[in-house]
């Protein structure tokens, strides 16, 4: 029999290594500090903008800036799964199992046009293994195993690990979470001494070793233990059964024995589904135990022999969960129950089309979703868009949204399980010209110019925005008359500069007197050869 190397330390030894647990614990927690946040209106922060996550493990970011109103998502939602608007300015994260080191970019917009934010996440393994296991003991009174009986004692195992690799000499706390249980912190050979917490250290192999001692008189019940490594703060919780020590009594079972769930998918566990258990001798009436948060027992009393109960499976995937089944003379029995994952793989997410084109303000565009989990979320990076969405007909539906300034292309981002899918969208026409709030920008008619030679050229009209008009050119073989325009005609004249040299482009920016529209651009180009053309030496 194995016992912890931290039982058999002096008392000044002990509290040397508590104390290096400690502050080894609380250099590794899950809390991150980092620089104030920084509120600006213009911009968003998310701190911390990098941090190191632990599988099972919530890690709080704190976001600031911008609008106030935030819209966040994940580059891998099977692992963080963020996605949609945020309330209030902080986010707890809990990245799902993974089995290698994983990054994932979490993503902040505002409801304006703030520069999004960026925070890099680095999601690491859990280190406390899913094999936590308690072992009644030979020793102790009475025949209950696989329950331990009222005054009994039994042997705790676990394993800490990461990515397969043993984690030795690693501080690690045991917890009575809930049940009429202690461990035994005396050494072998001693009176005993029971605590309700205590810390071993991992052997070579990463194993963990403890024993419990079970109350005497204590009634049937689950117990509840925690196994925390320090390293990390990630933690497991494992049941079991305390059953009461009453002497003998019928034999009596269940059918079936043992009940298997299985999810839809290769991502989910089952839920809403039901497994009918039937009870048969012993002494009824018979008490159901609970099915913790993972599944849902129809009744906890059952009044005869051969009658039954059912089990409902909610969602969440658990390998082996015990419910204990007693009978009216206090023995037990158990019904294992598991439920996971399906072997059905997830289809992969297509949208139709992948790229669409807004032409104006009051079009939508709608798209097809296929493929996927059958759920799906849609995310934009741009406030420039409305995206809406029909799940009980697959549509996204897209639209401008007033009062915005865009560029083209935009993207849609849509995603279902670990699969996802882009839309590309462009704007075009008023679309992209306008604000879509009524008020158009400045428009210029021609758009484009053209310039072939020194003599007269070429007259642009303008019209939208608040007049005045200020004009001007990027490039000095290029010459704008006037430079200041206004009504009644607001028009202006592209030509030549005298005795400037040739040229190939130039550009013409056109701005309004107080700016409620866009910058306005009017690409210039120079054609020809020799003297007097657009791209010959003009006389002065």
């Amino acid at each position: 029999m194995t016992f912890s190397a931290f039982a058999s330390l002096g008392a000044s030894a002990r509290l040397a290594l508590a104390l290096v647990l400690a502050m080894l614990a609380a250099a590794c927690s899950g809390a991150v500090s980092g620089p104030t946040p920084v509120n600006d209106p213009n911009r968003i922060t998310i701190l911390p903008e990098t941090a190191i996550l632990y599988s099972g493990m919530a890690t709080t970011f704190t976001i600031n800036g911008g609008t106030g109103s935030y819209f966040l998502s994940s580059s891998n939602q099977a692992v963080v799964h963020v996605s949609g608007s945020l309330t209030g300015n902080t986010l707890t994260v809990i990245p799902a199992n993974v089995v290698e080191e994983t990054t994932v970019t979490l993503t902040v917009r505002d409801s304006a046009t703030a520069p999004l934010a960026t925070a890099t996440l680095t999601v690491r393994p859990g280190t406390v293994a899913n094999d936590i296991v308690i072992i009644p003991t030979e020793t102790q009174g009475g025949s209950c195993a696989p329950a331990v009986c009222s005054g009994g004692d039994a042997l705790v195992f676990a394993t800490i690990s990461q990515g397969g690799n043993p984690l030795p000499a690693r501080g690690v706390r045991l917890d009575v979470v809930s049940g009429d249980f202690r461990f035994i912190t005396s050494p072998p050979g001693f009176p005993e001494i029971l605590e309700t917490s205590r810390v071993v250290v991992t052997d070579q192999a990463g194993g963990v070793h403890a024993r419990i001692r079970v109350l005497p008189g204590a009634p049937n019940q689950t117990g509840i233990l925690q196994v925390t490594d320090l390293g990390t703060n990630a933690f497991r919780r494992a049941t079991f059964i305390i059953a009461q020590a009453t002497g003998s009594s019928p034999g009596f079972f269940t059918v079936p024995a043992e009940v298997a769930f299985s999810g839809p998918n290769t991502l989910s566990c089952a839920s809403g589904i039901r497994a009918d258990v039937n009870i048969f001798g012993g002494l009824p009436p018979y008490t159901i135990g609970n099915g913790g948060s993972a599944f849902g027992i129809s009744q906890n009393i059952v009044t005869a022999s051969g009658g039954s109960f059912y089990i409902v499976a909610n969602g969440t995937c658990v390998d082996d969960f015990p419910i204990a089944v007693v009978d009216s003379a206090g023995r037990t029995t158990i019904v294992n129950v598991s439920n996971v994952r399906g072997t059905f793989a997830v289809p992969d997410l297509v949208v139709s089309p992948e790229e669409v084109t807004l032409t104006d303000c009051t079009q939508p565009a709608s798209v097809t979703v296929a493929g996927g989990t059958g759920t799906f979320t849609v995310s934009s990076g741009s406030g420039a868009l409305f995206v809406g969405q029909n799940p009980s007909q697959r549509l996204i539906n897209i639209s401008r949204a007033p009062g915005t300034p865009a560029t083209t292309p935009l993207s849609v981002g849509v995603a279902s399980g670990d699969k996802t899918a882009t839309i590309t969208v462009h704007l075009a026409g008023d679309a992209l010209t306008t604000r879509c709030d009524g008020a158009q920008n400045i428009r210029l008619t021609p758009s484009t110019v053209t310039l072939a030679s020194c003599g007269p050229g070429v007259m642009v009209a303008i019209t939208g925005g608040t007049p005045n008009y200020h004009v001007r050119s990027d490039n000095s073989s290029v010459t704008v008359i006037p430079d200041n325009v206004g009504p009644p005609n607001s028009v202006f004249e592209v030509r030549r500069t005298p005795g400037s040299a040739s040229f190939d482009t130039g550009t013409v920016f056109v701005t309004d007197s107080n700016g409620t529209g866009l910058v306005r651009t009017l690409p210039v180009t120079g054609t020809g050869a020799g003297p007097g053309s657009g791209t010959g030496l003009c006389p002065p």
